[in-house]
């Protein structure tokens, strides 16, 4: 009778020590967060396709593992539909009654991206005009927020890509590690699909990724 009431015992133990470790882990990473992006928005203009996203980051944004202090932030990004002289382009963002003004900077990585980032986060109900300027002419679009339409906000992706590769978190990283939450998008257009991509990296060089449908909800890649 004695070892019957401890086997039942120790079912009862088990899930719960389970359960505590997810929470543990869950807060763990949410303690450990590096960027984390609450919306997304976009428009186009006739030579400019123009996304927004903001969250908060942190800062300075290093990618080495370790999460330093978030602050907010939002960033402009501009890509020319065709090739851009490199002229420098000028910026004024509407975010309701503010105005914001300044230059664009050019991408390293692509010389007909631009981006800026404006310091301050923004909501899914701002209604939200940017301007391009190269001196001569002026462009501008209103963008919309395709988040808002969502069936999974940030906060949800990232419990849900925990809850999906808390194993390999456990087992495969090591020591401090920084997240990573963002919106990701087809940059060549080919599909009006948005994905939310989280993303798990150590000191090390570990990395756990998860890309999620945010409207299905379902799991389209798994890296660890």
């Amino acid at each position: 009778m004695k070892k019957i009431l401890m086997s039942l015992a120790l079912l009862l133990i088990v899930p719960i020590m389970f359960t505590a470790c997810g929470q543990d882990l869950q807060q763990k990473c949410k303690d450990n967060i590096a960027d984390i992006r609450y919306n997304y928005f976009e428009g186009e203009t006739e030579n400019w396709r123009i996304s927004l996203t903001s969250g908060m980051r942190e800062s300075p944004y290093n990618y080495d593992g370790k999460a330093g202090e978030l602050v907010e932030f939002s960033f402009v990004s501009i890509s020319a539909k065709n090739n851009a002289p490199n002229i420098g382009y000028a910026y004024q963002v509407d975010i309701n009654d503010e105005t914001l003004e300044g230059m664009f900077e050019q991408s390293p990585y692509d010389e007909n991206n631009y981006g800026v980032d404006l310091g301050q986060k923004v909501n899914d109900t701002d209604e939200i005009y940017v301007y391009v300027n190269n001196g001569q002419t002026s462009e501008v679009a209103k963008l919309e927020c395709v988040s808002v339409n969502f069936q999974l906000n940030a906060e949800q992706a990232l419990e849900q890509a925990i809850n999906e590769v808390q194993n390999d978190i456990l087992s495969k990283l090591s020591g401090n590690f920084e997240v990573y939450v963002k919106v990701i998008s087809d940059e060549d257009k080919t599909i009006d699909t948005k994905f939310w991509y989280v993303l798990f990296a150590d000191e090390n060089g570990g990395e756990i990724t998860v890309i999620i449908d945010p409207n299905t909800k379902q799991i389209i890649l798994k890296k660890v």
